[in-house]
């Protein structure tokens, strides 16, 4: 799955818009060959929802991996998403979620209504059935 970002509208800024090549984050991990990965950094923009749904090989063979994705808003909506899927996306895949923040530090959401104003830390808890 190859993904090409083009603007909705020409930007306000008067900045030059660019079509951006994407792939899925599976496809790019198997091409530099990393097979194992224990945290992955995302700060993309608003594109975190198109990169999330290309990783069901990257959560099925890591199933400790960590994220800490830095949300925005604005820009999730323009490409036609929302932080709620986001959130409803690692709530459904086992993840503990928890929003980094200035003045009260670590704080645990519990649902895919809080209003994110930073960066989400989505957690997995072991597994302690074994």
């Amino acid at each position: 799955m190859i993904f090409l970002f083009r603007r909705r509208r020409p930007p306000q800024d008067g900045s030059t818009a660019i079509e951006v090549r994407c792939q899925t984050l599976d496809k790019s991990l198997e091409e530099i060959g990393v097979h194992n990965c224990d945290l992955i950094k995302m700060d993309i923009e608003g594109a975190e929802l198109f990169a999330i749904q290309g990783m069901d090989k990257t959560l099925a063979n890591n199933p400790m991996i960590s994220f800490l994705i830095e949300v925005h808003h604005k820009q999730i909506r323009t490409l036609g998403g929302t932080t709620e899927d986001i959130l409803g996306f690692f709530l459904k895949n086992g993840f503990q979620l928890y929003e980094l923040t200035m003045w009260h530090g670590i704080v645990a959401l519990n649902s895919t209504s809080n209003r994110i104003k930073g960066h989400l830390l989505c957690l997995r808890e072991p597994d302690r059935t074994s």
